[in-house]
């Protein structure tokens, strides 16, 4: 049995909301979502746009919409060629609408079938597992500070301060030859009493890992939890929309 919440908030600063949220087959830019006994295979995902003129709102709306209409269960086969129409579909907006170009999105989530996750990622929203207590990163931003980092070229403390750390190396709607996403299973199960965080970066540009890791340890209600992150964020600064996507597995 899993309960899912999933908020998001415009931050301090941002003028409209770029963020969304998808939770089995609803999406939300705006406000929260929150679902009791979830049983069966279910999906869960974040999206954060970019582009001018509002371009970026479309982009991630555009790749919620596509993804609320996933058949599932699904293979990682058919869930990479589905990001690739997805990507298409982004493209073909920008190609039409020229006050779109350069339009694209971050793309992350999970799906659970039998307990059992795959990840899809791409960009640099992310996904954590609290387990124990602990936080721990499970997915890998495919950015150019990580890249960056991942060389030796940066320390971790670096990658948080730099003036490059915005620059993405992948997200949809922004190839031609293809999206590179992240497909995979994640490795062991979807364990009683563990907690999934979903984010896009306006909460992990505004908090650390350690500050996320205290809140979540405070063991609030889900929805109470959604919220004392996202304030804490907005408390930091909240320069970016915040969205927040979480699960948690009960007995």
């Amino acid at each position: 049995m899993y309960e899912i919440y999933g908020l998001t908030d415009v931050g301090c600063v941002r003028e409209h909301n770029e963020d969304g949220f998808l939770i089995q087959k609803a999406r939300k830019n705006q406000g929260e979502l929150h679902l009791e006994n979830v049983e069966g295979t279910w999906i869960a995902a974040v999206a954060d746009g970019m582009g001018g003129q509002a371009a970026g709102e479309v982009a991630s709306e555009l790749a919620l919409k596509h993804l609320e209409k996933l058949e599932l269960p699904i293979s990682s086969e058919e869930l990479m060629s589905y990001l690739n129409q997805i990507n298409d579909e982004i493209l073909a907006y920008g190609s039409k609408n020229k006050e779109a170009k350069g339009l694209g999105t971050t793309l992350t989530g999970m799906i659970c079938n039998d307990h059992q996750l795959t990840l899809f990622h791409i960009g640099d929203s992310r996904l954590y597992r609290f387990r124990d207590g602990f936080l721990k990163q499970i997915s890998q931003d495919h950015s150019l500070v990580e890249a960056l980092f991942q060389q030796g070229e940066i320390s971790r403390e670096e990658k948080s301060r730099h003036p490059k750390r915005h620059i993405l190396l992948r997200s949809l709607g922004t190839t031609t030859n293809g999206v590179k996403a992240d497909v995979e299973s994640v490795r062991g199960r979807f364990e009683s009493g563990d907690l999934f965080l979903l984010c896009s970066d306006g909460l992990n540009d505004s908090l650390t890992d350690e500050e996320i890791e205290r809140v979540l340890g405070q063991d609030q209600s889900l929805e109470n939890t959604a919220h004392a992150l996202i304030q804490s964020a907005k408390q930091a600064g909240g320069e970016d929309n915040i969205t927040v996507v979480m699960v948690r597995r009960h007995p």
